[in-house]
């Protein structure tokens, strides 16, 4: 199918644009025609060899034919009418589809060749003249010439112009509806005066967003800033959007001292600090409290975690809050509570040991990881040290749908002293188990231990037996119910005279 929609030049008519362009002779376009004739199944190449069009239906001779300045183009136009007005030709009695277009041309010889067609496949129509209406189809064609002084041009004064024609044209002038918003230079000469512009002040007749005054100015509402706002010592302004690092939530006062309260303490659930005055829910007797508070941002569980610290109490209790229901308070005794509990039942000699026994304890801080299963290397790279975790027995591969609090001893922060070791003991039964790490990143099995390889409590409810060797159990109850000496003898039981050293590592330990 032949190329629709554009102007194939005929082999005639290319071989008058190279002699054109060669200076030997001038192209005068002679006439339009708008024709019938189906061409749309022939090919190109067909419709470069034809010489003329057999059926011209509307012929418009010489058509239009102009420079476009801006490109150096040549545009033919010609506007095919359905009524003759004033020449042989007669009005069109009935209507067309027009589906081809023909330009013809000549040299200064004067022989008229087959130009360029155009063939189409959705052919407008032009209507038979009713003897009222004049109805008109327009057919243009651009095309380049490099030598247009030998095209001949139609003169400009008998040229119609389309509203395509006048918009290109006038494209680039300003529309009388562009300057509605500017101001003449007798307005301007008018607002130029110091009074106007306070009294615009005043009035709020200029636009309130501007921040350009040397004085001072209080910003009360929504103000633009062309950059972002500083001050006068040239530190910058934090704003709501500001795309820089910084700490968005409060959690002291502005002075860096907590937060003054007096409310319930059941209702401190934002991360801060606060210092209260005659609260309500605190741990024990006391006007003044610190109360430090830690939200989790896990979103499926509202975990609220207080510490507080009474203004004279050397110590310290937490709680914590799930959901909004509080656990009780939880007070955790220091090295001095201990040693004043024990100091009317010891010498110094086995106070001194029973320190060095709270040294070699373990933490007592019962981390809550229930849904993380550390590898070996994890513990190394946390250090040496034991600790103890509260975890769900699914997530360590322990049996049983509940927890377990686990003890981990990591005794070196590498592989080369050995691998850490891990104790742990169903919180709903008394089942014992025990592994080791086999690598970096793999543990052993659980081996299940029963209770009396673990330790064996003694009929007086004071001492342990684990692995063939005496010692006391110590825990909070005990300590404070304590009516006999400790004697050097039971000290020696549990604590290595020499070293100072707790020789029961897993089983004698401090329960707070």
């Amino acid at each position: 199918m032949a190329t629709e929609n554009v102007g194939i030049i005929t082999n005639a008519g290319k071989n008058l644009i190279n002699r054109v362009n060669a200076g030997e002779t001038s192209i005068h376009y002679t006439k339009i025609v708008f024709s019938t004739d189906d061409l749309s199944d022939m090919q190109d190449a067909q419709i470069k060899e034809l010489v003329t069009i057999q059926t011209q239906n509307v012929t418009v001779a010489p058509p239009t034919v102009t420079l476009i300045d801006t490109t150096g183009e040549t545009k033919i136009r010609a506007i095919g009418l359905n009524h003759i007005n004033g020449n042989d030709k007669a009005d069109l009695t009935d209507g067309i589809y027009v589906k081809t277009y023909g330009i013809f041309a000549k040299d200064d010889s004067g022989k008229e060749i087959l130009y360029s067609v155009s063939v189409t496949t959705h052919p407008d129509y032009l209507p038979a003249y009713d003897g009222m209406i004049v109805q008109a189809i327009t057919y243009s064609y651009t095309c380049s010439i490099s030598d247009t002084d030998k095209v001949e041009f139609t003169d400009s004064k008998d040229v119609l112009i389309t509203l395509d024609d006048l918009n290109e044209k006038t494209s680039g002038f300003v529309k009388s509806s562009d300057l509605q918003n500017y101001a003449t230079k007798a307005d301007v000469n008018g607002l130029a005066t110091t009074e106007y512009v306070d009294q615009a002040l005043q009035n709020n007749k200029l636009p309130t967003d501007i921040m350009t005054t040397d004085t001072v100015q209080k910003v009360t509402s929504t103000k633009t800033f062309q950059a972002e706002p500083i001050s006068s010592d040239g530190s910058g302004y934090l704003t709501s959007n500001s795309t820089k690092n910084w700490q968005k939530f409060k959690i002291s006062d502005d002075s860096g001292m907590a937060f003054l309260s007096t409310a319930d303490v059941n209702t401190l659930t934002n991360p801060g600090i606060y210092f209260t005055k005659n609260p309500t829910h605190v741990p024990d007797t006391g006007a003044w409290w610190f109360i430090i508070v830690f939200v989790s941002p896990d979103t499926s569980t509202t975990v609220v975690k207080q510490k507080a610290y009474g203004d004279n109490y050397d110590m310290e209790w937490d709680r914590t809050s799930r959901n909004g229901t509080w656990s009780t308070w939880s007070k955790r005794p220091s090295g001095i509570d201990l040693q004043n509990a024990l100091k009317p039942y010891a010498t110094s000699d086995s106070i001194t040991a029973i320190n060095n026994v709270i040294n070699a304890l373990p933490s007592q801080v019962i981390s809550d990881t229930r849904t993380v299963a550390w590898t070996p290397k994890q513990y190394m790279d946390n250090g040496r040290k034991e600790t103890r975790e509260f975890k769900n027995n699914s997530v360590v591969g322990l049996p049983g749908s509940g927890y377990s609090e686990v003890w981990t001893d990591t005794p070196w922060d590498n592989n080369s002293g050995g691998f850490p070791t891990q104790v742990a003991k169903d919180t709903n039964k008394l089942e014992f188990y025990l592994r080791i790490g086999t690598s970096d990143t793999d543990w052993g099995n659980w081996q299940k231990i029963t209770p009396s390889q673990v330790m064996m409590i003694n009929s007086d409810n004071k001492t342990v037996t684990a692995n063939g060797q005496t010692g006391i159990w110590v825990d909070e109850d005990y300590i404070n119910n304590l009516t006999n000496t400790i004697t050097n003898q039971v000290l020696n039981s549990i604590v290595d005279p020499t070293t100072h050293k707790a020789k029961l590592r897993w089983i004698l330990h401090l329960e707070i």
